[in-house]
Formats: C-alpha cells, sequence, structure tokens
C-alpha cells in the first residue's frame, strides 16, 4: 500500500508557521520545499525532523519529500537516521556558510 502527499498535505503537516517560511511546489514527482531566509539551526533541526517524518530529506538546499510513498520506512535504524539527518544539517551549513563568505567577499571588492 502507498500514500500520495500533495503540496496542501505537507502545508498542513508542517504547519502555517512553518510553511511560511518555505517556497513549497511540486516538480519530478516530489514535494519540493525551499527555504526562502537562512533558519538557524534550531529551526532547520526542527523542520529536518518533519521532513524526515514525511519520508523526505534535504540535500542541495532543498527538502524533498517523495509524493508516493512505500508505508514501510526507510529501513535504516533510529541511529542511521539520526546520521543521515547530522549529514544533511551538515551539508546544508556548508552551502550556507559558502554563500555568506562569496557575499562578503562580493562586498570586499
Amino acid at each position: 500500500m502507498s500514500e500520495s502527499k500533495s503540496v496542501a498535505e505537507v502545508k498542513k503537516a508542517l504547519g502555517n508557521e512553518i510553511a511560511e517560511l518555505l517556497s513549497i511546489f511540486e516538480k519530478d514527482g516530489n514535494v519540493c520545499l525551499k527555504p526562502r531566509q537562512f533558519l538557524g539551526s534550531e529551526l532547520f533541526i526542527r523542520i529536518a525532523q518533519k521532513i524526515n517524518d514525511l519520508g523526505g530529506s534535504y540535500a542541495n538546499g532543498l527538502f524533498t519529500i517523495p509524493q508516493k510513498q512505500e508505508d514501510s520506512k526507510s529501513g535504516l535504524t533510529p541511529l542511521e537516521e539520526l546520521h543521515r539527518m547530522v549529514l544533511d544539517f551538515r551539508r546544508y551549513m556548508e552551502v550556507e556558510t559558502e554563500k555568506i563568505l562569496k557575499k562578503i567577499g562580493d562586498l570586499k571588492k
């Protein structure tokens, strides 16, 4: 059995407060969520956990949730899930740090 997710269902699951911080759209069979601003570490972790609970992940500045999912989880243990979340957060921080350093470099010119 599978479950299908729509943009409206994802917004409802996240809540209005969090949904307003993200651009949410459908692309290639996924619901994609892109932060509109720098989220900060605590908020990012909170959002990443909710996305993870919905069966999604974070990569390259974008949260993605497959629209069609199997009922079973990804088969990862809780420790493996936590490790994946930490790696997702690390990638996010690297990308955001690179953007900030680029902006600083542009200001020095």
